[in-house]
């Protein structure tokens, strides 16, 4: 694992090379800090879970709204014929 001046250091290299500004790189420790933080907490309930041999349930979400389908268009008419017996395209 490489420390956090590194990871900031490739970061600011990197957004040179882009010629970008290295504005968004101030939030790069804090990230990796939660980041790190919510993954120990998925480690210790998967062994919790699995020490205790419970399956964990499926967390649904509820679902409120409703979906309207408007009505389907009606066809485009049909080509007309001009006077002149052509069909708009088609020359003989």
């Amino acid at each position: 694992m490489t420390s956090p001046s590194v990871q900031v250091g490739m970061g600011l290299y990197a957004f040179r090379l882009g010629k970008e500004s290295p504005r968004p790189l101030w939030t790069l420790p804090l990230q990796q800090f939660v980041y790190r933080q919510l993954m120990y907490l998925v480690v210790i309930q998967s062994v919790v879970t699995a020490l205790a041999g419970t399956r964990l349930r499926r967390q649904r979400m509820e679902r409120h709204g409703s979906l309207t389908v408007p009505p389907p268009t009606p066809p485009p008419p049909p080509m007309m014929s001009d006077a002149s017996g052509r069909d708009g395209g088609t020359y003989r």
